[in-house]
């Protein structure tokens, strides 16, 4: 068989990708929420969960990573959230003797649950790593096998589905637990003794108990070591004492927390740099004068320097080495010593969330004030949700340090019409805040089409009773929307809205398709190109419509393309008011031209008092109330801060 991963299916009833790659080892993960400046006395919370996505990267020295998907609702694990917080976990070795503990620590449980009282485990403490004395990491006592570890970066993959977004964290291991019951005769650590468990595909499990050997043959006793682990072994048999032998660690640029002031002598740098490049001529005075392999190991060797708080420039110099190194400010997109975040008060933000940023300062700010205090307009990062246009006109012009806005709504379009120019100020949306909300709302327009709801309220206020809408009903009257099953729905607009939206659909037996600007197929549902538009809304029962408001989607349903629907086909749209003709609709709505219309945005908000649609044959309408809600909002601040300090791509950047 062939199959190609959200192209074509594998026409097997279980999914077999997990199951090809086994047995893979258990990453038992245990962290500990942050102690928050603003309440330091208050206990943290202590997480435990199992991922079967873990292993050891690397030996000299020793690193592991494990990762973890988001969650269905489509936030960070509460793991990932603590290490990014606090800069430390560690690592449990599941057995076969704690399988029934993994397992039930393995539940989707609140934030604020201990998985160690849950499921019945005691705690021992990390001793090693950063802020242990005010704040350790649990660890599983019972365990053992457990890996103290610092955090180094996380490496964020996207996902074709809610829960496909991957955060692949990795650590570095600063101190290793072993059991004296768990060792050999030998020295070594004996599986038939722990019985490590591991995942394999589907649900199944499987115990480790037994080894065998192999060497490789005329193995080179460097190379050996390396495959063994052993990095004293590896380091002398290249000849040279261990202590010249580790360059820097790479402090990622996207850790939390203060640095821990453990760092690599810079000596061994030179000598490691130069055994590298070969001797240097001291004439090399540019790097254009190094051969091409030279300057890239020059560039990774930088990189891999201490970003902060400084970083390290080579200088060519009268020795054949590189012996002038010359310490320099770090690069950052803040020179001052406290960067300033203003956040908006018309969301309740818990600035709690937003930690690990030692040089950062958080201030509330009124967004329906007209101005901003003036002791704040040396912020750089501004935090944007359902500002006053005065407000955000009056940010453009005294806000001059402005470096990043971060608006939590959908789109940018409040932002850019107030005159932010984003070729000089970074800005990026909240778009994935508002997908459960919106397709929730665009749920319920649709049932309240369907089952006529609005009609039954009609009705109610009138004092009357719609007998013709109760009692024995037509299964699936032919020619007509009255039912989500075996109903076609179009979505106009397949993003992550959609991709939220569509198992419930589906789950309700609708057969749904998709129209967007490129076909394919998006988390199992087809999705067709405009060039198909007119056909497709010629079987459409139902056009849900979540497209963005810019110039190329303005009256995308027009007068000629209303003409395509059904005379009962319903459009519900919960994207952008400008994407519809609204005298159009209003047309098609008087001449029965179509079923009906639910709509949550408008080209005008609000609708202005005494507007034609208001009093529009079966329109349902509701004020812009599909968001309004955005879930996640600190995560998504926390992420980008990562990522703005440490210069690389924002999430969501226009």
């Amino acid at each position: 068989m062939f199959y190609q991963p959200g192209k074509t299916h594998h026409n097997l009833p279980f999914d077999p990708f997990k199951a090809c790659v086994v047995p893979r080892p258990i990453g038992w993960i245990s962290t500990t929420s942050p102690l928050t400046p603003a309440s330091p006395s208050t206990q943290p919370t202590h997480n435990l969960a199992p991922f079967s996505q873990f292993t050891n990267l690397s030996f000299d020295p020793p690193y592991v990573m494990f990762s973890a998907n988001q969650t269905p609702e489509g936030f960070k694990k509460d793991t990932v959230r603590n290490v990014e917080s606090t800069a430390k976990f560690v690592w449990n070795l599941a057995t076969w003797d704690l399988r029934e503990k993994v397992n039930a620590s393995a539940q989707q449980f609140p934030f604020e649950v201990d998985e160690f009282e849950h499921v019945g485990l005691e705690k021992e403490f990390s001793s090693c790593l950063p802020g242990d004395v005010q704040n350790p990491v649990p660890m599983v006592r019972e365990s053992p096998v457990k890996f103290e570890c610092s955090y180094h970066s996380t490496l964020r993959l996207p996902g074709a589905s809610v829960m496909g977004g991957v955060d692949l964290v990795i650590g570095k291991v600063e101190g290793v637990h072993i059991a004296d019951w768990a060792l050999s005769k030998e020295g070594k650590l004996d599986i038939g003794k722990t019985k490590p468990i591991a995942r394999c595909g589907y649900y199944d499990y499987v115990v480790l108990d037994k080894t065998f050997e192999m060497v490789i043959p005329g193995g080179d006793k460097a190379i050996l070591a390396g495959l063994e682990g052993n990095a004293e072994q590896a380091q002398q048999s290249m000849g040279r004492p261990p202590d010249e032998q580790t360059l820097p660690l790479p402090k990622s640029r996207l850790r939390s927390g203060s640095d821990t002031g453990r760092q690599a002598p810079h000596v061994p740098l030179v000598t490691a740099a130069n055994d590298l490049f070969g001797n240097i001529d001291p004439s090399l005075t540019t790097f254009g004068k190094l051969s091409h392999h030279r300057l890239l190991v020059s560039v990774y060797l930088m990189l891999q320097l201490p970003l902060r708080p400084s970083f390290y420039i080579f200088k060519s110099s009268a020795q054949p080495s590189l012996a002038s190194i010359t310490k320099t400010r770090a690069f950052s997109p803040s020179s001052p010593a406290n960067m300033k975040l203003l956040y908006p008060t018309s969301l309740v933000l818990d600035p709690a969330k937003i930690t690990g940023f030692p040089t950062l300062t958080l201030h509330p700010y009124d967004v329906k004030s007209p101005t901003l205090p003036s002791e704040h307009h040396d912020a750089e990062i501004l935090v944007t949700w359902a500002n006053s246009k005065d407000n955000l006109t009056y940010a453009v012009k005294n806000l001059k340090d402005l470096k990043w806005i971060q608006s939590l709504a959908a789109g940018p379009n409040d932002v850019l019409s107030a005159g932010f120019d984003a070729s000089k100020v970074k800005i990026t949306t909240g778009s994935g805040l508002h997908d459960r909300t919106v397709a929730e709302h665009a749920l319920g327009l649709l049932l309240n089409a369907a089952r006529r709801f609005y009609e039954m309220r009609d009705y109610q206020l009138q004092g009357k009773w719609p007998g013709h809408l109760g009692g024995p009903q037509p299964d699936r009257e032919k020619g007509t929307f009255r039912t989500l099953r075996d109903a076609r729905v179009t979505i106009w607009g397949f993003g992550n809205i959609a991709k939220s939206l569509t198992p419930h659909l589906v789950a309700l037996g609708a057969t749904v398709k998709g129209l967007a600007r490129s076909k394919g197929v998006r988390d199992g549902i087809e999705v067709f190109g405009e060039d198909s538009l007119e056909d497709i809304l010629k079987e459409t029962d139902a056009l849900v419509m979540i497209l963005p408001g810019d110039a190329s989607t303005k009256h995308a349903l027009n007068r000629e393309r209303l003409g395509y629907l059904p005379n009962h086909a319903w459009v519900v749209n919960v994207g952008r008011g400008t994407s519809i003709d609204e005298d159009a609709l209003f047309e098609a709505l008087e001449g029965e031209q179509i079923g009906g219309a639910a709509l949550d945005v408008f080209e005008t908000e609000p609708l202005p008092e005494g507007n034609k649609l208001y009093g529009a044959k079966n329109l349902i309408l509701s004020p812009h109330a599909a968001g309004g809600r955005p879930q996640g909002a600190e995560e998504l601040i926390v992420e980008n801060l990562r990522k703005f300090l440490g210069g690389q791509e924002l999430k969501n950047i226009i």
